[in-house]
């Protein structure tokens, strides 16, 4: 590493734990300081509202939210009320219920989150990643059918394009009238 060096970190995978996040998307950027970052705050006490309302979930991050305003959110009973953030299934928030690799594989359905569909590397020139992020957004019938992003990072000019790809579910309501 050098001191004009960039790490982009990236966001992505199935849910194997309760510390895990709900970021499928998520990446933070470093050029000699942080540029882009995660806006939660780790609370000493995990069942605190703002950590369970917030930090945890996905409108903390920079991934994509997509409102469906008849979503209800309410992944125990630590959750007093339904805070419809737009964001990605809430799994597992205050502990897992995995307990074996065995019980992982047989409810892997579950578990699943978002998948390196493709990644490119042309030393010095690009690195290119592609993400399907659409198991993490499977909570609600009514948000997405496939949901991708894209990130495309230029070291040479240090510049970072990111591209989101939504095939939306029509509303029934609109699609009606």
């Amino acid at each position: 590493w050098s001191a004009n060096d960039s790490f982009i970190q990236i966001r992505a995978g199935d849910y194997f734990s309760h510390h895990q996040h709900y970021d499928a998307g998520h990446f933070t950027a470093y050029y000699h300081q942080s540029i882009i970052a995660d806006a939660a705050v780790y609370h000493d006490n995990y069942l605190k509202p703002s950590r369970l309302n917030f930090s945890i979930r996905t409108v903390a991050k920079n991934s994509l939210i997509l409102i469906d305003p008849n979503e209800k959110v309410f992944p125990n009973d630590f959750f007093k009320q339904n805070i419809n953030a737009g964001g990605q299934r809430i799994v597992s928030p205050t502990g897992s219920a995995i307990i074996s690799t065995h019980d992982w594989l047989n409810n892997a359905d579950t578990y699943k989150g978002a998948k390196l569909e493709r990644f490119e590397n042309k030393e010095g020139e690009f690195v290119f990643v592609e993400f399907d992020l659409s198991n993490s957004y499977k909570n609600s019938e009514n948000k997405a059918k496939r949901i991708t992003r894209q990130l495309l990072f230029l070291p040479k000019s240090q510049q970072l394009i990111v591209t989101d790809n939504i095939n939306a579910i029509v509303d029934k309501v609109r699609a009606k009238s």
